[in-house]
């Protein structure tokens, strides 16, 4: 399972630079137990939470034991199984109720182009369609007419595509139409092969569909009860080498799935 600090350490290890931060080992074992629980999805015997965990027994024991008398893990008098307290619940809400999810897309997106050398962009879903929010130029700038503010072709562009795929019907239905299409997704036989794919993969590639000579690949940012605040995109342009994209895909992956578990969603996909 990976940490909260998972993406950033990734680009630190990459750089050759290490961490100056000093913490509490136990605090870390302790929500290292708590978060295996969290990922086990259901109530949890201790010998589940010690085998996912790669702890032994004893120590998962005595670490439960304070998480219990904390609140944060409640144990079934009846069958002794461990799930989240009444703590776990006023910390989730106290964070959701303070969440800024485009501030923390934006930093991470960032990151993502100030070391990959990618222009990305950040969109949500708004009363046109999708909309561009956050622009972000990476080192090899891509000339372009889109900006803040443009709103993307539902069924021609990466970004467009992707909310084709997870948004309810009836969000899209008059996008759809405005580009020619049937109202009902489910109607439109070329593009539910499109979606359909888009749904297992995770991800969404065009190359020049939108603007001639520029690929883009996208993916979704999922949220609280599988919500999709935003989808974020990478572009390229023709001077950029093919060879280049495959890395791209998993660099946007790993960003996507790091920022869903940073606004408390779920990421279903194994890319």
């Amino acid at each position: 399972m990976k940490t909260y600090r998972d993406f950033e350490a990734f680009y630190e290890d990459r750089d050759g630079l290490q961490s100056n931060r000093k913490g509490i080992a136990s605090v870390e074992t302790g929500f290292h137990i708590l978060t295996t629980l969290v990922g086990l999805g259901d109530q949890s015997s201790l010998k589940l939470i010690t085998q996912a965990s790669g702890l032994d027994t004893s120590q998962v024991h005595r670490y439960l034991s304070s998480l219990v008398n904390s609140g944060l893990v409640r144990q079934n008098s009846s069958t002794g199984l461990y799930s989240l307290g009444p703590q776990a619940l006023t910390l989730g809400l106290a964070a959701l109720s303070r969440l800024d999810p485009l501030s923390i897309v934006s930093e991470m997106v960032e990151k993502l182009v100030s070391h990959g050398s990618y222009t990305a962009l950040v969109s949500i879903w708004g009363p046109n369609g999708p909309v561009i929010v956050r622009w972000h130029s990476g080192n090899q700038p891509v000339y372009t007419t889109l900006s803040v503010g443009s709103v993307m072709p539902l069924t021609r562009s990466a970004t467009g595509r992707v909310f084709l795929s997870f948004l309810k019907g009836e969000y899209i239905a008059d996008k759809l139409v405005e580009e020619g299409w049937q109202p009902s997704l489910g109607d439109n036989e070329e593009l539910i092969v499109i979606s359909e794919s888009i749904r297992k993969t995770g991800i969404s590639v065009v190359d020049g569909t939108v603007i001639p000579g520029l690929r883009a690949c996208a993916m979704p940012v999922f949220g609280y009860q599988d919500s999709v605040p935003c989808v974020v995109t990478l572009i390229s342009s023709k001077s950029v080498p093919k060879a280049r994209d495959k890395k791209m895909h998993k660099d946007l992956a790993f960003l996507c799935e790091n920022l869903t578990k940073q606004l408390g969603g779920t990421w279903p996909f194994h890319c």
